[in-house]
C-alpha cells in the first residue's frame, strides 16, 4: 500500500509511527494549498522579492532563481521555505474570477457550453426580456469572413416595426427604417414623444416624399411642382431621350412651374437652335444664360448640363469649356467669352531685312490658325517675344496683325538690335492671346 493518497498525495498515517502529529499536520497543509486553488499568477517564472504566506502561483515552462527547474509545478510559500507541488489533470485554479483547468500539459479555459437557445447575452453589461443581447462598449464591429456582410433586421408582419433607434439618455431622437408598415422612413424627435417623419420612400416605386416642408411638397410628384420647392432643389437629375437639337427629358412632374430647376447629361452635342420636353408637357425653347438662341456645341456629352424654367423658356448653364489642340488651348464660357492662347517658335529673326532703321531685320510673314473659331474676330489681341537664350538678350517684338474669325496673320518679329553674330541667331518664342465671343 502506497504511502500517500492517489489524487491529491496526502501522506497517510502508518501503524505504530512515531510523531503522527506531523504526518496529519502534512496531509492539512497540502489540503490548504489545493482545495479552493487560487494562485497570483498563471506561467510564472519570476519568484515574489518578498513572498506572502499561503501564496501559490502556477509556474510557467522556464522559472528561475528559487523555482529553478520546477516548471508547471505550483509553488507556495509556507514557512519560511517554497513547496512545489505537481498538479493532476483536471484541477482546478481561480485567478479574480477566470477559472483554468489543468489539462497534463498547460493551464486551459474551460470549453464553452452549449451557445443555442441561450435565454440572452451581455457583454460587460446585463440583458432583459425585451433587450436579450446587450453590449456595453465603445464600438461594436461586424465584419466579414472573405466577402460581404448583412445585418438583418426582420419583422413578423407589416405592421410591425423593423429599424434602428438612436437614444440620447435612453430617450429616443431618430430612427429609420419599416415602422408599422413596409415604407422606409426616417423620423426625429426632440423629446422622445413627438415624432416627426423627415423622409419616406414608396416601396412600390421607390419615390421620395418630404411630409414637412415645402421641399417635401415638390417632391410629390401627383401634383404640379411648385417655384419655391423647385428652386430649392439644386436641380432634378433627370433621364435623357430625344435628339440634339429636341431634347426628351423625364423625371415623373405634371406641371411646368417658373423656378423648376433640372439636370442632364447629353448624348450628343447640339447643333443649333434646341428645344427641351420635360415629361410629354411640351416642347419649350431653351436659350443661354444671355438669352440668346442656343450655338451649336452650347449643350456638351462631357459634363452635366443645368436647365432653370423661367416659365417660357428653359435658360441653359455649362461648365466652362477647355479646348486643346495643335493651334493652341481654347476657353469657352457660358456668357459666350472665348479666350485663345498659343506658343510656338517664330523662326530666325534675321530671315528679312539688313538690320537698317528703315528696313530692319525681321522674321518671315507669321500666322496663327485659333484652335476655336470665334463668332466675329476677336476684340483683343497681343503678343509678346522672348529668346530662349542663357548668354544672350535680343530686343524683339511683334508688329503687324490681320485678324478674322479663324485665325491672325500679317505677323512678324521684329529684332530691337542690328547685331548679326551667330550667338543671336537662337530661337524665338512667340506667345499671342486673342479674347472675344464664341456666340
Amino acid at each position: 500500500m502506497s504511502d500517500l493518497s492517489t489524487r491529491l498525495g496526502l501522506p497517510y498515517l502508518q501503524p505504530s509511527q512515531a510523531q503522527k502529529h506531523v504526518t496529519h499536520n502534512e496531509a492539512l497543509q497540502t489540503l490548504d494549498i489545493l482545495v479552493q486553488l487560487v494562485v497570483e499568477d498563471f506561467y510564472a517564472n519570476l519568484p515574489p522579492e518578498v513572498p506572502v504566506e499561503g501564496q501559490v502561483w502556477a509556474l510557467g515552462v522556464n522559472p528561475i532563481g528559487a523555482w529553478a527547474g520546477k516548471g508547471l509545478m505550483l509553488a507556495t510559500w509556507l514557512q519560511g521555505a517554497w513547496i512545489f507541488v505537481t498538479p493532476q489533470i483536471g484541477w482546478r485554479a481561480a485567478l479574480g474570477t477566470e477559472i483554468r483547468l489543468w489539462d497534463g500539459g498547460e493551464w486551459a479555459l474551460p470549453a464553452a457550453g452549449d451557445l443555442a437557445n441561450l435565454d440572452g447575452v451581455g457583454i460587460n453589461t446585463g440583458y432583459d426580456l425585451v433587450n436579450r443581447l446587450a453590449v456595453s462598449a465603445q464600438a461594436t464591429l461586424l465584419t466579414h469572413e472573405g466577402a460581404g456582410h448583412q445585418l438583418k433586421i426582420n419583422k413578423a408582419n407589416a405592421g410591425d416595426t423593423a429599424s434602428l433607434l438612436f437614444q440620447t439618455g435612453w430617450s429616443g431622437r431618430a430612427e429609420m427604417g419599416t415602422a408599422g408598415a413596409d415604407d422606409f422612413a426616417i423620423k426625429v424627435s426632440a423629446d422622445g414623444t413627438a415624432w416627426q417623419t423627415g423622409a419616406s420612400f414608396d416601396p412600390a416605386t421607390g419615390r421620395a416624399s418630404f411630409p414637412n416642408g415645402a421641399e417635401a411638397a415638390s417632391l410629390t410628384l401627383s401634383g404640379a411642382v411648385n417655384g419655391p420647392g423647385a428652386a430649392a432643389l439644386g436641380g432634378l437629375r433627370c433621364g435623357y431621350g430625344g435628339s440634339a437639337n429636341a431634347i426628351v427629358l423625364s423625371y415623373g412632374v405634371t406641371a411646368l412651374v417658373p423656378g423648376l430647376r433640372l439636370r442632364f447629361t447629353a448624348t450628343s452635342y447640339n447643333t443649333g437652335a434646341t428645344t427641351i420636353n420635360l415629361d410629354g408637357l411640351g416642347a419649350i425653347a431653351c436659350v443661354t444664360v444671355t438669352g440668346a438662341p442656343l450655338p451649336a456645341g452650347y449643350i456638351r456629352t462631357d459634363a452635366e448640363t443645368e436647365a432653370f424654367y423661367t416659365g417660357s423658356t428653359w435658360v441653359l448653364r455649362r461648365a466652362p469649356e477647355r479646348i486643346t489642340n495643335a493651334n493652341g488651348i481654347a476657353w469657352r464660357y457660358e456668357d459666350g467669352r472665348q479666350i485663345c492662347e498659343h506658343s510656338f517658335d517664330a523662326g530666325d529673326t534675321r530671315a528679312q531685312g539688313n538690320g537698317t532703321f528703315d528696313d530692319p531685320y525681321r522674321s518671315v510673314n507669321l500666322s496663327w490658325s485659333f484652335p476655336a473659331v470665334f463668332a466675329a474676330a476677336p476684340s483683343h489681341f497681343s503678343g509678346h517675344c522672348r529668346t530662349q537664350s542663357s548668354t544672350t538678350a535680343r530686343i524683339q517684338y511683334l508688329v503687324g496683325r490681320q485678324l478674322t474669325t479663324t485665325g491672325a496673320s500679317e505677323m512678324w518679329v521684329v529684332r530691337g538690335s542690328s547685331s548679326n553674330t551667330a550667338s543671336s541667331l537662337v530661337p524665338t518664342v512667340l506667345h499671342l492671346i486673342a479674347s472675344g465671343v464664341w456666340y
